[in-house]
């Protein structure tokens, strides 16, 4: 069923169109935090407590939260990566935790883009998703977020769709140092990966993640080299017709493990239709289902483009099992 959908993007040239986020009028609302400290805090016992808290576990000089990546990757490569702009676009299941990677790993400057907001069924596999996030704009939950665990970092979040008409200026004027393609869109990915290939900006794309549940089968490879993925094979198809060979060595994160098959439904064919307020909002596909999907898999590959995109920008040796 997959092949066919893909077919179908390629046929009709595709407009990329998201479908609207899932919404629940029974979800719970956002519980508020405590105001008043616990009975049994004493202000003494608060103030120690916060000594510690900012002193850390192990004495005065252990606030340098990135001393174990030091340790690792060495002084050079930290400062590397803290002068790094990376541009992310799609902050889902894998954006999410390629966005998580790449704050502790202390990349320096983040753009974030995605249009799409927190849904109850990003709960199951999207570290952004809990449930008070729920309702509220995917890159301003991650911006927060990495802003809580480097508070130095600059990032900042572009609620917009990528389409697939625009063009690299509208990430900024800073030329970024690497850009990860984490959408779900055929158009989208074929946009990213030609101008980035143009403009000679490394850039990893994401391939189909869903449908699958071991996460040691998540590999880096050369689009070119790809099996068992029908987007990746899709997206193959379509950049070969068009006569752009360089872009088939782009590196894509893909899953050796066969997508478990998903029986057509009759509601299949009924194709999502955008609401009169959502009249510049663009679906992911015409006729599509909700795919299964675990924590497992996108977690697994939003890391693996992490630690590729770590890699790359400090230039650090290291082994990998992306060619098996």
């Amino acid at each position: 069923m997959m092949d066919s959908l893909f077919d179908e993007a390629e046929s009709t040239t595709a407009e990329c169109v998201h479908k609207p986020h899932d919404q629940d009028p029974q979800a719970p609302a956002p519980t508020p935090a405590p105001t008043a400290a616990s009975p049994s805090s004493s202000p003494a016992s608060s103030a120690t407590g916060t000594a510690q808290q900012q002193q850390g576990s192990r004495g005065p000089g252990a606030d340098d939260w990135q001393q174990r990546t030091k340790l690792l990757l060495g002084e050079d490569a930290v400062g590397r990566l803290a002068a790094s702009l990376v541009v992310v676009v799609g902050i889902g299941g894998v954006g999410g935790y390629c966005v998580e990677g790449l704050v502790r790993a202390g990349v320096g400057r983040l753009l974030l883009y995605d249009a799409d907001v927190v849904a109850l069924s990003n709960l199951n596999r999207q570290i952004i998703a809990t449930r008070d996030t729920v309702g509220r704009h995917k890159v301003d939950v991650a911006c927060e977020r990495a802003r809580s665990i480097n508070p130095g970092v600059h990032v900042e979040g572009m609620f917009k769709w990528f389409s697939e008409t625009d063009d690299l200026s509208v990430f900024g004027p800073h030329k970024p140092d690497f850009i990860v393609d984490a959408t779900d869109c055929v158009p989208v990915k074929l946009r990213l990966i030609s101008l980035c290939t143009e403009a000679g900006i490394p850039v990893l794309s994401s391939m189909g993640m869903a449908r699958r549940r071991d996460p040691t089968k998540v590999r880096i490879k050369p689009l070119k080299d790809t099996t068992d993925d029908p987007l990746a094979t899709s997206v193959r198809r379509i950049l070969r017709k068009r006569g752009n060979p360089a872009a088939l060595d782009t590196p894509v994160l893909i899953s050796k493990e066969k997508p478990d098959v998903v029986p057509p439904r009759p509601e299949d064919d009924v194709p999502w239709v955008p609401q009169p307020d959502q009249s510049t909002v663009k679906f992911s596909y015409n006729t599509r289902q909700p795919l299964g999907s675990l924590s497992t898999v996108p977690a697994a590959a939003g890391l693996a483009a992490a630690y590729y995109i770590v890699n790359l920008l400090t230039s650090t040796p290291s082994t990998s099992n992306t060619d098996s």
